[in-house]
């Protein structure tokens, strides 16, 4: 059977528009989609040798946190894809720069080493889990928000 893929090559005014409900269980499936990874990334880490007293790897801190970080994700997709005049061209740079900004709290965690049980491994998983993140919430972002069509070229 093949796969069916959204078709992100015709312009949004040709594409049908998205009812609530279907928008709501795409973001649905993002958010559990990147829980599951989260959960994932944690399960490795501590088998690999993270300790378990680091608090961020543990279930209670991180899934709320995931959730919040998809949600000011799509909050920030849905401000650029409303006031940007080219949103992909500044989403195409936005999006890993503020990925990369994101690893900044966990480095200084690292330097610090303020908080129980951290290791360069333990930020390594965060690390991960914030590309995780960005993993799951892309794909959602560009199927249930997606960018308006861009202007036609001038001639």
């Amino acid at each position: 059977m093949a796969q069916q893929f959204a078709d992100t090559s015709q312009p949004v005014s040709a594409r049908p528009a998205l009812g609530h409900r279907r928008r709501l269980s795409l973001f649905a499936a993002g958010v559990v989609a990147a829980v599951i990874g989260n959960v994932v990334i944690s399960v490795i880490a501590h088998a690999a040798g993270v300790s378990s007293s680091f608090k961020p790897l543990h279930p209670a801190t991180f899934i709320p946190l995931t959730v919040v970080g998809f949600i000011a994700g799509a909050a920030g997709w849905t401000v650029i894809r409303a006031r940007a005049n080219r949103p992909t061209n500044f989403l195409r740079k936005a999006v890993p720069a503020v990925l990369v900004l994101s690893f900044v709290p966990d480095i200084a965690v690292l330097a610090s080493g303020q908080m129980t049980g951290v290791s360069a491994g333990a930020v390594f998983a965060l690390m991960c889990m914030h590309l995780m993140v960005a993993a799951a919430a892309i794909p959602t972002y560009v199927l249930a928000l997606p960018l308006h069509a861009p202007a036609p070229a001038a001639r």
